[in-house]
């Protein structure tokens, strides 16, 4: 028999969400059995899958230490990428994506990513054990293309992945991202289209039985050749920005997927030139009360800046 004690950054969430974190080895079915057949409990009685788990609670798993530790499975392994930090505290890592990096894991290959490094910089300053923990593992709250660059979140606790995540859900974080586009852009507003997503392309396109999703541009300047955009994404399905500015005529520059290649080739750009430069978080009541309004602002908004400059100039 194995016996857990429930810790901080388990409670709160229910029985079966946790089980399948922590033994992520084991089939949903086989833990759902299990809890049928009283081979797990909860404070010596019967638990149930859509129980809450509370501080303290004691999780008995009536099956072999061998099997326990097969469905427990190995430590994995996180791979170094150098962070640049915006902002840290004991609940949140800010951190400044470059252009080029996935935000997290895109396969079982695990290619190197922003949320593992920043795992891995926890664990080395030992601010996070694995080995510790029942389920949590730190996480990102928001998530960037592989080349869009700016502002990612991490959640370093249980209660700030929950907090945040129910903010941007229910849109109350603010989030703005700077673009540049071809062409002489005239459309200020909002828009409020539909899309839908083609996974088997990896590509959205608009469509009028899709998801809705909202987005507010506004001009800083432009020419008849280019212009820079501050873009306040209030839904955030995959690819809106890039597949909204394609459709009014106005695809982002250095865009492989949605932009004019003629146009990408001749400035040398072979990423999209967006950034999520700016974060306002909403207010917060209780242990993140001191988070409440609070703005991160990323060095790339410079950095778009300086390009646009650069290129009106010649």
């Amino acid at each position: 028999m194995k016996k857990i004690i429930i810790e901080e950054n388990d409670r709160n969430q229910r029985a079966d969400r946790f089980l399948v974190k922590h033994l992520p080895n084991a089939k949903k079915n086989f833990l759902m059995k299990m809890l049928r057949k009283k081979n797990i409990m909860r404070n010596g009685k019967r638990l149930h899958p859509e129980d809450i788990l509370e501080m303290g609670d004691v999780i008995e798993f009536f099956f072999s230490d061998e099997t326990y530790e097969k469905f427990k499975g190995k430590d994995k392994v996180y791979s170094h990428v150098s962070l640049d930090i915006i902002y840290e505290d004991d609940h949140v890592l800010v951190l400044d994506k470059p252009a080029g990096l996935l935000s997290h894991s895109a396969s079982k290959l695990r290619e190197k990513n922003l949320v593992d490094g920043a795992i891995k910089y926890l664990i080395e300053k030992g601010e996070y054990n694995p080995r510790a923990e029942n389920s949590f593992t730190p996480a990102i709250c928001n998530r960037l293309d592989r080349n869009t660059s700016g502002i990612v979140m991490v959640g370093k606790t249980n209660l700030a992945l929950k907090l945040i995540n129910e903010a941007l859900r229910g849109r109350e974080v603010s989030k703005y991202y700077y673009a540049i586009v071809v062409g002489e852009f005239c459309n200020d507003g909002l828009y409020e289209t539909s899309m839908t997503r083609l996974e088997s392309k990896n590509i959205s396109l608009l469509s009028r039985d899709g998801k809705h999703m909202v987005t507010e541009i506004h001009t800083i300047s432009k020419n008849k050749n280019l212009s820079l955009l501050r873009v306040k994404l209030v839904t955030g399905r995959t690819h809106q920005i890039r597949v909204q500015l394609q459709a009014l005529g106005h695809s982002i520059l250095g865009d492989p997927k949605y932009g004019n290649s003629n146009l990408n080739q001749k400035y040398g750009q072979k990423h999209q030139l967006l950034s999520a430069v700016e974060m306002i978080l909403p207010n917060f009541i209780g242990d993140l009360n001191y988070l409440s309004g609070k703005k991160f602002v990323s060095k790339y908004k410079m950095d778009m800046i300086q390009k646009y400059q650069e290129w009106i100039g010649d």
